[in-house]
């Protein structure tokens, strides 16, 4: 996946914030800048380290939209919700 040079900054400064001990950080951007897309590269990363990875949505549009992106970069998941 090809990430937008804005998305790179975000993504590094998110390792940052992890790398010095943030347990939850938040990442906020507007609708279509790509945070279904920065957050699969991040959690990508996150499970080659061994970590685990918990992505929540409220939708079941966002569901698959994440499913999408994580199955673009071959990443393997779980889905936890009724119909799926």
């Amino acid at each position: 996946m090809q990430l937008r040079d804005y998305q790179i900054k975000v993504l590094n400064e998110l390792r940052d914030s992890i790398k010095k001990g943030a347990k939850a950080p938040l990442l906020v951007l507007p609708t279509g800048a790509g945070k279904t897309v920065i957050f699969s590269e991040l959690a990508k990363e996150l499970v080659s380290l061994s970590k685990k990875v918990l992505i929540v949505v409220h939708r079941r549009e966002l569901v698959k939209q994440a499913c999408q992106k994580l199955d673009f970069i071959n990443q393997t998941y779980g889905i936890i919700a009724s119909g799926f």
